[in-house]
């Protein structure tokens, strides 16, 4: 059946993906006037938000956006990311999580300490062997780390 107004009763967000401007035009005027966002797809100036071309590593999220102008450069982007970080950045991000509970606890009324401990773990070179995937340098950097906190 055809878009009824009714439809966007009780809704958040929608997206119209139609290829009938008609209908389109229709969704995007009674969205903005229940105050509900609304995507039109391929109308970038009818979007109030939108959908980003993402890429989960465990709990790292990266999202691209083009702001409608280019979605497909967005995906060659994130893919061309997703390519570059390797599905170990979860593991090493794990580690970093067990990083700042450790610290959180070691200090837990002293931001400033907690910051330059957890710098003194992530160092550039750090950075470098989580990006490049280099798992077992980490881990030796990550206990030598640790081992410097209790002294």
């Amino acid at each position: 059946r055809s878009f009824a107004p009714s439809d966007l009763r009780g809704i958040f967000l929608v997206v119209a993906a139609t290829d009938d401007p008609t209908t389109q035009q229709a969704v995007w005027s009674k969205a903005e006037e229940m105050g509900i966002l609304c995507n039109v797809v391929d109308v970038p100036e009818r979007c109030s938000f939108y959908v980003p071309a993402s890429l989960r590593r465990g709990s790292l999220t990266v999202s691209v956006s083009t702001e409608g102008k280019s979605p497909l450069f967005a995906v060659a982007l994130r893919d061309r990311l997703a390519a570059q970080l390797g599905v170990h950045l979860g593991e090493g991000l794990e580690r970093l999580a067990e990083a700042r509970r450790l610290v959180r606890a070691l200090y837990p009324d002293d931001q400033a300490k907690r910051r330059f401990a957890l710098a003194r773990l992530l160092t550039p070179e750090a950075v470098d062997q989580l990006l490049e995937g280099s798992l077992a340098s980490f881990e030796a950097h990550w206990k030598s780390w640790k081992s410097s906190l209790s002294a």
